[in-house]
């Protein structure tokens, strides 16, 4: 049996830990920890978002620290994560100017925001949510990259009212809207 000389074991010992923490990535991955080693949410972790009210192309953001917006951003992330269909739709900036032309609620997150769609599996490293508050089913937009994702999501359980009833009460809008 040969022995292999001190500098071949140099090159050798940095790959086999190389290709241990590559197979660790697969394992944390199989496990859904893929947000905590990226850098995502980590438990027990502040959150740090945005949110933005649009009405007719004016934006008016609510204040964060506040437990009814906190609130709010959670049951936004329930109707994406809870979403149960897709649209054929080809979202241009176009069409998202449009949007902000309406009610609608969005929710930035600067540094990312890792979620899982349930009845797709797939986890999204979201930059943005945008939520019309019009109509009865939920349609959430979503941004991963620089623009927003064409195949809205739809979530026909969990609609908007909620929302509406929330910025209603907070008197953030009125109610006739």
């Amino acid at each position: 049996m040969r022995y292999m000389s001190r500098p071949t074991m140099w090159y050798i010992v940095p790959l086999i830990a190389i290709a241990t923490a590559i197979t660790m990535m697969d394992v944390f991955a199989l496990h859904g920890m893929t947000g905590i080693l990226n850098g995502a949410e980590k438990p027990n972790s502040e959150r740090k978002f945005e949110v933005l009210l649009w009405q007719a192309n004016a934006k008016s953001e609510l204040p964060v620290d506040e437990q009814w917006v906190a609130s709010l951003v959670d049951r936004s992330e329930k109707i994406f994560t809870s979403a149960d269909d897709s649209l054929n739709l080809i979202v241009t900036g176009k069409g998202i100017e449009q949007l902000r032309g309406q009610m609608s609620l969005e929710i930035v997150y600067p540094k990312g925001r890792q979620l899982k769609v349930g009845w797709t599996k797939t986890e999204y490293r979201l930059r943005s949510l945008l939520i019309p508050l019009i109509g009865n089913n939920a349609t959430v937009y979503f941004r991963v990259g620089n623009d927003y994702s064409s195949g809205p999501l739809v979530n026909s359980r969990e609609g908007t009212a909620q929302l509406r009833q929330v910025l209603i009460q907070h008197n953030v809008i009125s109610g006739s809207k």
